[in-house]
């Protein structure tokens, strides 16, 4: 079983990192600045440096990281790309980027990252087996979903909310298992 999963792994990665190969950046050219700052990007994930850009509203700056970050990804220079946010647009903005490209051939799992509170289907958040009916016995219904993930790309809000329903999941607790297999995730 554990063979066969990491097949199912790889088969992906692959498919992955040939639809990365065809990636070209999303937009017909490049704003002011943007080549530039995605160099950089490129070349902090190659050198494993850290990155300090500022760069004003509509400058590109989602297109300019996720675009070179992808390309670290195929190339081996990363496991992951997280695309770490202070507000929900900013979030928006990544998710718009990633299916900017999704539509020019990016196969990738992408999920974003909700607060507990925000998915919890109870009136109250109490995370124990004697509270919540998901919470009983989730892990032994998680391996099930997490085989159905894998058939599907698109990660988002709706898809893991009918998935948890489906399978009787915590959907906050599914979303950290598939944060782990995820090849781009969008978070606070």
């Amino acid at each position: 079983a554990w063979a066969a999963w990491q097949a199912r792994l790889l088969d992906h990665r692959k498919a992955r990192d040939a639809s990365i190969a065809r990636l070209a950046f999303p937009y017909p050219e490049y704003r002011p600045g943007q080549r530039e700052m995605a160099a950089q990007v490129y070349t902090a994930i190659t050198r494993r440096k850290r990155l300090f850009a500022v760069m004003p509203t509509g400058t590109g700056k989602s297109a300019a990281v996720l675009y070179p970050a992808l390309k670290a990804l195929e190339q081996g220079h990363s496991r992951q790309v997280f695309c770490l946010s202070a507000r929900g647009t900013q979030q928006l903005s990544m998710q718009n980027e990633i299916a900017r490209m999704r539509g020019q051939g990016l196969r990738l799992h992408a999920l974003t990252l909700y607060a507990k509170e925000k998915l919890c289907p109870m009136e109250q958040v109490r995370c124990h087996p004697e509270y919540c009916p998901r919470a009983d016995g989730h892990y032994d219904r998680q391996r099930a979903a997490l085989e159905e993930a894998l058939d599907s790309e698109n990660w988002e809000l709706p898809w893991l909310l009918a998935a948890a329903e489906k399978h009787r999941l915590c959907p906050f607790e599914f979303s950290l298992a598939l944060c782990e297999l995820a090849d781009s995730v969008v978070c606070d």
